[in-house]
Order: structure tokens, then C-alpha cells, then sequence
């Protein structure tokens, strides 16, 4: 039998830094600029500092 687990519960396993990085390494695979990545960090960072919780505990109604 194999157990599967949703995108949610591995996610709980990283830390939103660990996120944030897998996120910003699949950016530059994707091909966006340094530029572009550079901004993502930036702006994600902020936005992780204010929330002050887990990515996966945040809903839409929450970022707005």
C-alpha cells in the first residue's frame, strides 16, 4: 500500500526560508532574470516578515 501525502503536508517539513528558495530555484529554472528572481526574494521576504506565519497556513483572505 502507498500512503500519499498532498502538496500541503510536505510543505509543513520545510521552513518558509526552504520554501522560498525551492520557489526561487524553480523561477531561475523557468527562466526568469536575475532581476526577476531578485525581486521575487525581495518581495516575498517582506511579505513572509509581516504574515509572521507558515506559508502553509496562509489563505487569500489573509494576503490581502
Amino acid at each position: 500500500m502507498v500512503a500519499v501525502q498532498g502538496i500541503e503536508t510536505v510543505a509543513v517539513r520545510f521552513s518558509n526560508e526552504e520554501l522560498l528558495v525551492i520557489f526561487l530555484s524553480a523561477k531561475k529554472v523557468e527562466g526568469c532574470s536575475d532581476r526577476t528572481v531578485r525581486y521575487y526574494r525581495l518581495t516575498l521576504q517582506k511579505a513572509l516578515e509581516q504574515l509572521k506565519k507558515h506559508l502553509t497556513h496562509i489563505f487569500s483572505k489573509q494576503a490581502g
